[in-house]
Order: structure tokens, then sequence, then C-alpha cells
């Protein structure tokens, strides 16, 4: 019964303690943004379609074009999408999907083509990339 009532008797003092309160920082705004772009650094995940046949259009729009969604994370309202460094016609969306415009003329010839993601006025920006692939 003794050992029961010093345990209780400790108790109140050990839950009672405050831990020490840091201050709030100074620039919540600037914090956010530079843990954000440590976390989740600017990428190219996927084309949608990755692949097609030649002479093929995928994804149908007006004038025989194909329209390609491309899915990352860091796009910015000045990226681009370029075909073999051709500039497409690109709608961005948000931070984590575009699409842009491929002419029927780009999908005629088999082959790897690079796509790329890249702001042309921030060249120190950094390209992304990514193949698609025109099949026979």
């Amino acid at each position: 019964m003794k050992r029961f009532a010093i345990i209780l008797a400790a108790l109140p003092l050990a839950c009672c303690r405050r831990a020490p309160v840091a201050p709030p920082p100074q620039r919540i705004e600037s914090a956010v943004v530079v843990r954000s772009e440590i976390e989740h650094p600017r990428r190219l995940f996927a084309l949608h379609p990755s692949a097609s046949s030649a002479g093929k259009t995928f994804q149908a729009q007006e004038g025989g074009y194909s329209a390609i969604l491309l899915t990352g994370w860091g796009f910015t309202r000045s990226d681009r999408v370029f075909w073999n460094g051709t500039p497409l016609a690109t709608t961005f969306s948000d931070r984590t999907m575009m699409s842009a415009l491929v002419p029927p003329a780009l999908l005629v010839r088999p082959g790897d083509a690079r796509v790329e993601v890249r702001d042309p006025a921030e060249p120190s920006a950094g390209a992304l990339f990514a193949t698609f692939r025109v099949a026979r």
C-alpha cells in the first residue's frame, strides 16, 4: 500500500510539467515554400500515352493533332513542352499536370522522341524529359 501512494504522489508532478515553448517562426510562408521544394523536387513522372504507332493519332483533337498528358510535380505556368526540340502547344493545368498537342507530322516516322518540359525563360531551372515511342 505504501508503494502505491508514492507512485500516485509522483505522477501529478510528471504530468504537469510543461515542455518549453518555442517562439513562433518569423516567416511561415518562406519556410513552407522551402520545405515543399526540398520534399518534392521538380519531376516528370509519366506521359499518357507513352507510345503510339507511326501515322496513327491518339486522343484525337481537331486538325489531326494528338493530345498527350504529362504528370509530375513542380510544373509552372511558364513551362512549355518540346518534342525533340520542337515546341508544342502547351496547356498548364496545375503543378502536377500539363497537356500538349502533337502535330500529325511528328508521328509519321517510327522511333523514340524526347519529350521535354522546360521554361524557355529560365534555362537554369533544368529540363524534365521522358521518352515517347513511335512504333511501326
